[in-house]
C-alpha cells in the first residue's frame, strides 16, 4: 500500500504545477490514470474500515476511534491489549496536525490544534472564502458540513458540501448537492474529478471552509477564476 501510495500522491499533487501548455496537453490523461488508481484507495480504507469493526466488537471503542489510533499505538494494542484513553482518540478525532521535517513526526491534538489554526487563519476575510475552482458555475445554498458520510444525518437536495476532503463514499451525498467545498485538494482530487463528471460547481483548497462555515448558513458560491465564497447569512 505504501509503494502504491507514493505514486498516488504524485500524481495528484503534479498536475497543479504544470505551466498552462502541458498541462492542456497531459490533464486528461493524468485525470485518467487517477480514476483508475481510485479503486486501490477504496480497497485500502475498506480493508482498515472492516478491521476497526473486528476490535469495536472486542473493545467497545467506537470504530472511528480505532482508527484515530497512530500505527504504535496500534501495535501496541495489538501486543498488549491496552488502548489508548478515549478522551484522547475524541480529540484526535475532532482534529489532528501533522507536523513534519526530515527527521521527524509531530501528532498535536485538542488545543495546540486550535492555536495553529489561528495562526494560519488570522488574516482571513470574514465573509468571504477562497479556493481554487475545479468546476465552474454560480450557485446559492445551505451548507452542510460532513466529515463523515456515514454520519452526515439529514442531506437535502441542493445543499451545499462542505468537507476537509472527498472519497467515493461522498458519491451518495454529492449526487444530490448543489455544489461543493473543500479545505484541501488540488484539481485531481476526488471532489474535483466528481465535479467535472456531474458538472457542479466546485471550490477545492480553500483551507478552512470547514472551520469559517456553520451547516445552515446561506452562502453563494462563485466558482470562477477566482474560486469565491460568500457568507450570505449565519
Amino acid at each position: 500500500m505504501l509503494d502504491y501510495y507514493i505514486f498516488h500522491i504524485e500524481l495528484k499533487v503534479l498536475v497543479d504545477y504544470l505551466p498552462p501548455k502541458l498541462l492542456k496537453k497531459y490533464f486528461r490523461q493524468l485525470e485518467q490514470a487517477r480514476v483508475y488508481a481510485e479503486p486501490v484507495f477504496k480497497l485500502s480504507e475498506e480493508y482498515m474500515r472492516a478491521l476497526a469493526e473486528i476490535h469495536t466488537r472486542k473493545t467497545k471503542y467506537p470504530a472511528h476511534y480505532i482508527l484515530s489510533m497512530l500505527n504504535n499505538e496500534f501495535d501496541y494494542y495489538l501486543q498488549n491489549g491496552k488502548l489508548p484513553p478515549l478522551s484522547k482518540l475524541k480529540q484526535r478525532y475532532r482534529a489532528t496536525a501533522i507536523l513534519c521535517n526530515k527527521s521527524t513526526v509531530t501528532t498535536l491534538i485538542g488545543n495546540d490544534v486550535d492555536r495553529i489554526e489561528k495562526i494560519l487563519h488570522s488574516k482571513t476575510e470574514k465573509n468571504i472564502i477562497k479556493g481554487a475552482t475545479a468546476y465552474p458555475g454560480i450557485v446559492q445554498g445551505k451548507v452542510k458540513i460532513v466529515p463523515d458520510p456515514r454520519q452526515a444525518g439529514k442531506f437535502n437536495k441542493g445543499d451545499i458540501l462542505v468537507a476537509g476532503m472527498t472519497r467515493p463514499d461522498y458519491l451518495p451525498l454529492m449526487k444530490k448537492a448543489a455544489a461543493f467545498i473543500t479545505d484541501g485538494g488540488g484539481m485531481l482530487c476526488h471532489a474535483a474529478i466528481i465535479a467535472r463528471e456531474l458538472k457542479k460547481p466546485c471550490v477545492i483548497g480553500t483551507q478552512n471552509a470547514t472551520k469559517k462555515l456553520k451547516n445552515g448558513m446561506r452562502v453563494k458560491i462563485h466558482a470562477s477564476s477566482q474560486g469565491l465564497i460568500n457568507i450570505i447569512n449565519a
